[in-house]
């Protein structure tokens, strides 16, 4: 019983060290990976800096995002005048003025 218990232990070891090597494996070839990115080409962004391609990538979709919330906040204030200038016309219409019609001259009657 010793015996095959030892046998057994073995087995565990080898596959042990089987999966050590396999993980320091992928670790080299993870870290060979990085290397090779970071001593990528570097792309200038829109204000002059030097950065890595990769990263450059990353800059390019942030400034999209900000260009969409500019756009964004553009056509929030574009509905605000909307809506304030149609309250203008209310207010008008209230008063007894007709909004945004044209004045007749009485010597064009």
């Amino acid at each position: 019983m010793e015996d095959s218990m030892r046998r057994c232990h073995r087995v565990v070891e080898a596959k042990a060290d089987e999966g050590r090597k396999e993980l320091v494996d992928l670790n080299g070839k993870a870290n060979e990976a990085l290397y090779r990115a970071s001593k990528q080409k570097t792309k200038a962004t829109t204000s002059g800096e030097r950065i890595p391609f990769l990263n450059f990538e990353l800059s390019q979709k942030h400034r999209d995002h900000i260009e969409c919330y500019k756009h964004f906040e553009e056509g929030n204030a574009k509905m605000k005048e909307e809506r304030n200038k149609g309250f203008e016309d209310f207010r008008q219409v209230v008063k007894g003025n007709e909004p945004n019609q044209p004045q007749l001259d009485s010597m064009t009657m």
